[in-house]
C-alpha cells in the first residue's frame, strides 16, 4: 500500500474512533477500573488498525515504521487507553514476530490478527524471580 493511502486509512481510522468515543463517552473513565470493553474493542478491532504494523507480503499495510508511529499518534490523540494498547501490541507483538518470527509464525499470527481481529500478549519473566511490570 502506498503511503498516501496509508495515510488515508489513519485518519478515516482517527475519525471512526473519535466518533466511537463521541457515541460511549463512559469509555475513558470505565477503562481505567475494568478494561475497555468488548463491543467497544469490536468497534475499532473492524477497522484492522493493527494491519498498519502488518508487512504488507503477508496482507498487511506495509509494517513501515514512520506509519506504524502515525497510526499511534493518531490513535493516542483521541484515547491514551487505545493508543497504549495499539503499541503495545504492536511495537511489543507484531513487529518483534516480523522481525524474528520463522515463516509458519509469521504466516500463523499476521492471518490470526487481520482475520479475528486478536489482540497480543506480552509476558515478562525472570530466572529465580517473579516480576511485577
Amino acid at each position: 500500500m502506498s503511503h498516501s493511502t496509508t495515510e488515508t486509512f489513519i485518519q478515516e481510522f482517527q475519525q471512526n474512533l473519535r466518533n466511537v468515543l463521541v457515541e460511549n463517552p463512559e469509555i475513558e473513565t470505565v477503562n481505567h477500573l475494568e478494561g475497555l470493553p468488548r463491543h467497544f474493542l469490536n468497534k475499532i478491532l473492524a477497522q484492522k488498525p493493527l494491519s498498519v504494523f502488518i508487512p504488507s507480503d503477508y496482507g498487511g499495510l506495509g509494517g513501515k515504521p514512520a506509519q506504524c508511529l502515525s497510526l499511534l499518534e493518531a490513535a493516542s490523540y483521541e484515547s491514551i487507553a487505545v493508543g497504549l494498547m495499539f503499541g503495545i501490541n504492536g511495537s511489543l507483538f507484531l513487529e518483534p514476530v516480523a522481525k524474528y518470527g520463522t515463516e509458519k509464525a509469521k504466516a500463523h499470527v499476521f492471518q490470526t490478527f487481520l482475520k479475528n481481529e486478536s489482540l497480543g500478549g506480552l509476558m515478562i519473566t525472570e530466572p529465580d524471580f517473579g516480576t511485577d511490570a
